[in-house]
């Protein structure tokens, strides 16, 4: 938690295929985690999206799974497309792609296409455990893959990873 907070992490994406690793009560200890630290958790399916206050407006965070290509991308699409219309700035978060696949696939590059035209301002990609590559969707960010940023996986080319700066303006 203070590490945490030095960082001034304030929103935590729980939508990926680890949440359970725990089971039902590590989930609940997670949340509540969380929730004690002030950190709000965009999660996924039923609750995907958090909104906060930013400097020069509102930023909704909505986070989705693609775990074995299951997402329903025409529900997420009209779920980026409500929440577009309530705030200023729109980033996405997406655990997806081929484990250890040095790029993107066609499915990531299908789904990113479908959130940009939706209103997403960012996407920034999570999964593959190893950095893909970083393009420009009409004109937005897409980070296929930020790689690890903490993991506990003993493979020495698993360990590096992206962190990104993504700045809004109006």
């Amino acid at each position: 938690a203070p590490l945490l907070k030095v960082m001034e992490i304030d929103v935590a994406s729980i939508a990926n295929n680890h949440i359970d690793d725990a089971g039902s009560k590590g989930v609940a200890d997670t949340l509540a985690f969380l929730a004690k630290n002030g950190i709000a958790a965009a999660e996924s399916p039923d609750a995907p999206c958090t909104e906060k206050h930013v400097v020069n407006g509102t930023m909704a965070i909505c986070a989705f799974a693609d775990l074995s290509g299951v997402l329903d991308i025409d529900r997420a699409a009209k779920i980026l497309k409500d929440e577009r219309r309530r705030v200023d700035f729109l980033v996405v978060s997406i655990h997806w792609g081929t484990e250890y696949a040095r790029s993107a696939n066609d499915r990531q590059r299908l789904i990113a296409r479908a959130f940009v035209d939706a209103g997403a301002d960012a996407i920034v990609g999570h999964g593959p455990h190893v950095t893909q590559e970083i393009e420009r969707v009409d004109g937005k960010p897409v980070l296929y893959s930020i790689g690890n940023f903490l993991f506990d996986q003993p493979d020495e080319r698993l360990s590096e990873g992206i962190a990104a700066g993504l700045v809004f303006e109006n």
